[in-house]
C-alpha cells in the first residue's frame, strides 16, 4: 500500500520494476494511404478518408495524421475568391 503523504516511499520499493504500458501502441492509421487519399481527393471531410481506410478512429485522430504529415485541410490562397460572398472586407483608408 502506497502512503499519499510519503510518495518517494512508493518510488524507493518499485524502483527496479519496469512499469507496463509505457511506449507505442501502434498505429492504427497507414499514413502512407491516407497520403494517398488526401491527393486523390483534396476535398474530402475528415469522416471520408477514415471510411476509405476502414478503420475504427475518430475524426481527430485522422486530424492529428494529417498534421503529422504535414498536410493541411485549409482552403488555400491559390483558390478563386468565392462569388456569393466577400471572404474579408476591403481596406479603407480611415478619414476619407
Amino acid at each position: 500500500m502506497v502512503c499519499r503523504r510519503c510518495p518517494e516511499d512508493h518510488f524507493t520499493r518499485n524502483a527496479g520494476i519496469p512499469r507496463n504500458g509505457s511506449g507505442s501502441r501502434g498505429r492504427k492509421i497507414d499514413r502512407e494511404r491516407l497520403a494517398q487519399l488526401v491527393q486523390e481527393q483534396p476535398d474530402a471531410t475528415l469522416v471520408e478518408p477514415r471510411d476509405r481506410l476502414g478503420v475504427d478512429v475518430t475524426p481527430w485522430a485522422i486530424s492529428k495524421a494529417l498534421r503529422e504529415l504535414k498536410l493541411t485541410y485549409k482552403k488555400s490562397r491559390s483558390m478563386r475568391p468565392s462569388k456569393t460572398v466577400a471572404m474579408s472586407p476591403k481596406l479603407a483608408r480611415p478619414g476619407v
